[in-house]
């Protein structure tokens, strides 16, 4: 877990089935194995969680939990690839953020980031390279995430009437993917400017 301050927590699963690591701040670095699943508990303060996946192309899950500083990170390899260690994690605090890295230091994972059943607003690219889920009355969804090591972004809008706003200079080298799920014909795609391939 973190603790009351301003944390910088690193979770880096293994391709090495249930195993990983975890670290915070200068702390001993925390390895384990034959691990179904990770919580951590950023005990409030302002905190930075980084998933560092390892090497090589993976998937990254994104869904938001019950409060916007929390949610589940399930990652695993590219395709129908194994699962790495899943993580749950709470209380970043209302300015923390998620940043997703690979171990290759590159562009090379897939992210699919789903939102609720509620209606929902996709902030992308606004500021560069980070992505925010907000409800229509501009509260958070999710905490801000930095998506450095991301090439393809899904996004997966689930119910409610959910607009997606992307900004001009998309990051996302192997393109993006727009699902705006049920109801039909009551979501809005909004693109301004130029970037890479956009699939709806």
């Amino acid at each position: 877990n973190g603790t009351a301050g301003n944390d910088t927590i690193g979770y880096n699963p293994s391709n090495t089935l249930g195993a990983g690591s975890v670290t915070v701040n200068a702390a001993p670095t925390i390895n384990f194995t034959t691990t179904e699943a990770v919580v951590i508990d950023g005990q409030g303060g302002t905190d930075d969680l980084t998933l560092t996946t390892p090497a090589g192309v993976h998937q990254v899950t994104y869904a938001p939990g019950p409060a916007p500083d929390s949610g589940i990170l399930a990652p695993r390899g590219a395709g129908s690839g194994t699962g790495l260690v899943p993580l749950t994690f709470s209380h970043l605090g209302a300015s923390g953020s998620v940043s997703l890295a690979s171990g290759a230091g590159a562009r090379e994972d897939v992210l699919e980031l789903y939102g609720t059943n509620d209606s929902d607003v996709f902030r992308v690219n606004s500021p560069a390279d980070s992505i925010q889920i907000l409800n229509p009355a501009g509260g958070f969804v999710t905490v801000q995430l930095s998506t450095g090591g991301i090439s393809i972004l899904q996004l997966r809008g689930l119910n409610g009437d959910d607009t997606f706003n992307l900004s001009a200079g998309l990051p996302y080298v192997s393109g993006t993917v727009v699902d705006g799920g049920g109801p039909s014909a009551s979501d809005v795609l909004n693109f301004s400017g130029s970037g890479g391939t956009i699939t709806v």
